[in-house]
């Protein structure tokens, strides 16, 4: 009975719900590399030229940061996450039509405005209603965002050989994300944000950022532009490399998903016994050697594969629980989310140029590239994460 009562507390169906948009926005988002073909012939374009909505899709995230906490204070976190979801989602749904490439890049903007506040509020909530275990509880909540992105492809694949357009799968997603948003009145708790403040996390405004903060920014602005370009040229990589076949490669996408999934879940078993900077730097040096292993196998399709999987199983924990560093400070927070989605910006795009220009062994000394750098950062940030941490909970 007790169990119970606690599962349908506010704090409960908050996190059921929070996890349920991510699982939608997972869907939505990793459907995009295997739909990026069919786009580009739709549109008549190429490949390259489409990867610029990963640009201004960065663009609509970092923007809506400046906007997230003056809008809770005035109508409620979750009547802000249920515009953010609302706009996500009918984007997504116009992307899917492929009309033309400003419709198209003016609707990744768009979207692009509520992943961001998907992300933010979504994840502040998560570590507001549970202070002791954040990394954990952070984790456990991106496991959804994970298994929806597991999916996604998967139903692109099904639709490119039923119907030759895995694109349709960007309309679907887009039309959950619309129906889990209009459920969030009757499950999720409208608290402004001078509210959340005082949850038990002690969640506060915070001193300006300190010198970790920024390295903590920087570590994350490299991972975000690494698994976002990567993923998003994996459909492609595979078919320019190893001539795979279109709905093959798609489940190549998925499978890196899966990977993710699987290192998130073991990253909320492992966060219960690590500390936050040793999972950190664990999953980091995954990135390292995953990346050794995609230069060393171009074109050979098993060990492209196993290099695939390794990347997406470090990829796991690295976000959720480099934000989990900050989490307790809503200032930092919002500097942290600015400055990673900045990644974001440059290199997908960049990824998917190196990719079509000059070709898959290029695209992997880039990303090989972007991981060691992240390495080097984060070992420098985990020297004083620990009073980082320590500062930013007792600001």
């Amino acid at each position: 009975m007790l169990q119970a009562q606690r599962l349908l507390s506010p704090a409960y169906r908050t996190t059921i719900m929070v996890s349920a948009i991510f699982f939608a926005a997972g869907f939505t988002l990793a459907s995009q590399s295997p739909s990026i073909p069919a786009l580009a012939t739709i549109l008549q374009a190429d490949p390259a030229e489409i990867g610029g909505m990963f640009s201004t899709f960065s663009i609509g995230i970092i923007a809506v940061q400046f906007l997230l906490t003056p809008l809770s204070r005035r109508v409620g976190m979750r009547n802000t996450l249920l515009l953010c979801v609302l706009l996500m989602g009918l984007s997504f749904i116009l992307i899917g039509q492929g009309i033309n490439l400003t419709i198209l890049f003016t609707a990744a903007l768009l979207s692009g405005f509520g992943f961001g506040g998907i992300l933010s509020l979504g994840n502040r909530l998560v570590a507001a209603l549970f202070p002791r275990g954040s990394a954990a509880a952070l984790n456990g909540v991106n496991v959804f965002f994970s298994v929806g992105s597991i999916l996604g492809p998967v139903l692109a694949s099904m639709l490119s050989k039923q119907f030759n357009a895995p694109q349709y799968a960007l309309g679907i997603g887009g039309l959950l994300m619309c129906c889990f948003a209009l459920l969030m009145p009757f499950t999720v708790p409208n608290i402004r944000e001078q509210e959340a403040s005082t949850q038990p996390s002690q969640q506060t405004e915070g001193a300006p950022p300190t010198f970790n903060t920024w390295l903590v920014s920087l570590m994350l602005l490299l991972y975000i532009g690494a698994e976002i370009g990567f993923s998003a040229w994996i459909t492609l990589y595979m078919i320019n490399s190893a001539a795979m076949a279109d709905a093959n490669a798609a489940l190549v996408t998925a499978s890196f998903w899966v990977a993710l999934t699987a290192g998130r879940i073991l990253a909320t078993l492992l966060g219960l016994r690590l500390s936050t900077q040793q999972l950190l730097l664990l999953s980091i040096s995954g990135l390292v050697l995953s990346s050794i292993v995609l230069i060393s196998s171009v074109g050979n399709i098993p060990f492209s594969v196993l290099g695939v999987l390794l990347f997406g199983l470090s990829c796991g924990p690295v976000f959720p629980t480099g934000i989990a560093l900050v989490a307790s400070n809503s200032r930092a927070t919002a500097q942290v989310m600015v400055i990673a989605n900045c990644g974001g910006l440059i290199l997908p795009a960049l990824f998917g140029f190196v990719l079509t220009y000059q070709g898959p062994l290029m695209m992997q000394l880039l990303v090989g590239l972007t991981t060691l750098t992240m390495l080097v950062v984060g070992i420098i940030t985990m020297r004083p994460a620990k009073r980082l941490s320590q500062s930013l909970s007792h600001d």
